[in-house]
């Protein structure tokens, strides 16, 4: 049995303002063409399908024809799961319809356990695998109102995790002996992966921060979403992120966009490769000295009959030169490559003498980031800024729950 695993599409992302639909467009039907030629059976979305709680009219008509297309392909069931970006209501919405399709859809946890637990099944009725189809799990449905101290809250949170896949792997023992592939999701972060520094935790205190030996060895395959560089964690890689299959901004430059290709025999994990995609269009930051970004704009190759690159400039100026980027788009023009970012730093000797302002684009800061920048600015005392993180965080969560309904 052959298995697709794929995660983070983020469809109807912007970058700078920028539309990533064609991007996004490109990279689907090369999933489509790859389920077409490695005769993939079962597709696994792990999460963030969508990068808002309420998708662009477009971004939902890329979702319903990519799973319309999956029909005419050797594709006879796909798993969908909800992520943190996704809104859980949205994906329930068309679960009836699609079911009809024979795409499972798991964004609410259900009241019944064992209604996570998802047969696949050939054309013909053969039980093939169970899917244990696990979304990102919000912290209300998994504690159910307990009302408990910060710290106590984190601990249990992160027990709640954890018994949820011990009682999902519980009600799958008694399937070992039919000797079919034992899966699950999840869309978290496990603490062995990668995330490059990143603040985006998804939980209170980072309880997503979840063990990665936790998961019960009975799953045959950990199918993850979240971490947006493809990864493979634990004895003999058994759990995997995918990846995201576009990067979703310029910290992500240097990440593979892939997508997981895997095999089974009986419950035997034979194959498990990292599939890369090819993107429409790269994402190119360049630093430095104006004389030095002037260079390298010079040597981006002509137009002709490729999509533009997106590009991002950081550029290290003795005074700020509002017409530098007027100038620096007259080179651009006729080029591979189309400017949506342009910051301009002051030289560390010019600096002194001005306020200095934030590291970073506003815009690619997490809340939490623009947060901490707050209080720095505002002098606040050392000692009180762990109490107001706290006190933020709790509330951001709290925002992001009311969110999501």
């Amino acid at each position: 049995m052959k298995v697709l695993h794929t995660a983070d599409w983020h469809l109807g992302h912007k970058l700078f303002n920028q539309s990533r639909e064609e991007e996004h467009a490109a990279v689907l039907q090369q999933i489509l063409d790859f389920i077409i030629r490695e005769k993939v059976e079962l597709l696994i979305i792990a999460g963030d399908v969508f990068d808002q709680h309420l998708p662009p009219n477009y971004a939902q008509a890329q979702y319903y024809n990519f799973l319309k297309d999956l029909q005419q392909t050797p594709c006879h069931t796909a798993v969908v799961v909800a992520g943190n970006h996704d809104s859980f209501n949205f994906l329930d919405s068309s679960k009836q319809l699609l079911n009809s399709l024979n795409v499972k859809v798991v964004a609410n946890l259900p009241t019944n356990l064992e209604e996570q637990l998802i047969e696949i099944r050939t054309p013909q009725g053969e039980l093939q695998a169970y899917v244990a189809a696990v979304p990102f799990l919000r912290e209300r449905e998994l504690r159910q109102g307990q009302m408990l101290p910060y710290e106590e809250r984190i601990l249990a949170l992160k027990q709640a995790i954890r018994q949820h896949y011990a009682d999902l792997a519980a009600l799958l023992a008694d399937k070992t002996e039919l000797n079919i592939p034992l899966i699950a999701t999840g869309h978290l972060y496990v603490d062995q992966g990668q995330r490059d520094g990143r603040s985006d935790y998804i939980h209170i205190g980072q309880a997503d921060l979840f063990p990665a030996q936790d998961f019960p060895s009975l799953f045959d395959y950990v199918a993850l979403g979240h971490l947006h560089r493809p990864q493979k964690l634990g004895e003999q890689g058994r759990i995997c992120y995918s990846g995201s299959i576009l990067p979703m901004d310029f910290n992500e430059i240097n990440y593979a966009q892939s997508v997981q290709l895997l095999e089974f025999e009986g419950r035997k994990l034979l194959q498990n490769k990292t599939k890369p995609l090819q993107l429409l269009r790269r994402l190119i930051f360049y630093k430095g000295d104006e004389q030095k970004i002037r260079a390298k704009l010079e040597k981006l190759p002509a137009l002709g009959e490729k999509v533009s690159d997106l590009l991002k400039l950081e550029l290290e100026v003795p005074q700020f030169l509002p017409a530098l980027e007027q100038e620096f788009r007259k080179i651009l023009k006729g080029k591979a490559a189309e400017l949506i970012s342009m910051q301009q730093k002051l030289e560390a000797n010019a600096a002194e003498n001005q306020s200095k302002g934030p590291d970073k684009d506003l815009a690619e800061l997490s809340p939490e980031a623009l947060f901490d920048l707050y209080l720095q600015e505002k002098g606040t005392a050392p000692k009180a800024i762990e109490g107001l993180q706290k006190s933020f965080t709790e509330l951001l969560s709290w925002m992001q729950e009311q969110d999501r309904d």
